[in-house]
């Protein structure tokens, strides 16, 4: 059963550094992964995932990395209107 706390939820705050913003929420989620038996995200994807959900793209796009690159586009794919 997990102990996360279900109103443990991350907010940006426009006072903090993207890496900052980055740390709260990787220390979020590494929490709740764990809470329910997840191994954390390596911290590259992490940030990938981080950068897709809070608009601020910087995916690596060479190496082992070009297939999460497609996987995280087709989950998260980018406003093309904005």
């Amino acid at each position: 059963m997990a102990n996360f706390a279900s109103d443990q939820c991350f907010t940006w705050n426009n006072e903090l550094s993207r890496d900052e913003n980055f740390h709260q929420w990787y220390c979020l989620n590494t929490s709740e992964r764990e809470s329910w038996g997840e191994k954390p995200h390596p911290q590259r994807l992490a940030e990938a995932i981080f950068d897709r959900q809070y608009g601020q793209v910087k995916l690596p796009v060479i190496g082992r990395f070009r297939q999460r690159t497609r996987i995280l586009n087709r989950l998260f794919p980018l406003d093309q209107t904005a």
